[in-house]
């Protein structure tokens, strides 16, 4: 299995595929989150073309993936532009503005929920490095997801500032939730209680879920690396069968949305 191969089901999922409105949006924020904090590296355009091919089936030189990648790119340029006056939390707050629409388009169906941070948590780790930001960013898109409110996001955002957001974001997994949760419970916006939604095991996108993401996607690029070092036909067989068996798995936990 070459690693384009691997990449479609990995990533993908075995019922993607197709122009939707919802693979546009997961697409979208992947790049967008390559540039949050920096320019986008070789290695991460290549995951991303390929990551475009294997969810949208788009090719590349066609008309419509050309204007898909002129329009994520300019909108790239524009959030790159944001890091010369923005700190951590203000850079995070215009980051989820700017995609809440390719939220509202994936928070119809839980699957597409869970493949987009399949696929986004991938783009995080493309180029070897699981960045303290990247991480932050998905957090935060998990809020969104799970029902936090714009607003209530944006709070967490310029309300902690950079310093305690990043504290909060750099914790343990089950600290995280508990750090969100206790700045948005309880808030006022609007005169309303803006009530956290989804940190907890019956949430769209929980914290475990998350951890299982990460951990299967390390464990499919560490077996990956063990094939490219592979010097025998039978142990390079034995490490493909291996490498199969982790996709269809992960595709598998994908899909099933009561995992």
């Amino acid at each position: 299995m070459d690693s384009t191969n691997v990449f479609a089901a990995r990533y993908a999922g075995s019922s993607a595929g197709g122009f939707s409105k919802a693979n546009t949006a997961i697409l979208r924020v992947a790049y967008l989150i390559a540039a949050s904090d920096k320019d986008v590296n070789q290695g991460e355009r290549e995951m991303f073309k390929k990551t475009v091919c294997a969810l949208q089936g788009l090719k590349m030189g066609d008309d419509d993936t050309t204007e898909f990648i002129e329009n994520v790119v300019e909108d790239a340029r524009k959030l790159s532009i944001l890091r010369d006056f923005y700190d951590e939390g203000e850079l995070i707050k215009a980051f989820v503005s700017k995609v809440s629409k390719d939220i509202s388009a994936i928070q119809g169906n839980k699957v597409d929920c869970r493949r987009a941070f399949a696929v986004w948590t991938s783009i995080c780790m493309s180029d070897g490095e699981y960045s303290d930001f990247e991480r932050k960013i998905v957090k935060a898109l998990q809020a969104a997801i799970n029902g936090v409110s714009l607003i209530g996001i944006a709070s967490i955002a310029s309300g902690l500032g950079a310093g305690a957001l990043g504290m909060a974001f750099c914790a343990p997994i089950v600290g995280v939730a508990a750090a969100v949760a206790g700045a948005v419970i309880g808030s006022k916006v609007n005169g309303t209680s803006e009530k956290l939604k989804g940190f907890g095991p019956e949430s769209c996108i929980p914290d475990a879920f998350l951890k299982e993401v990460e951990e299967r996607c390390r464990e499919i690029d560490e077996a990956q690396e063990q094939l490219s070092k592979c010097t025998s036909n039978d142990n390079r067989k034995a490490v493909e069968d291996s490498l199969d068996y982790l996709v269809e798995s992960f595709n598998d936990f994908i899909n099933n949305v009561e995992s």
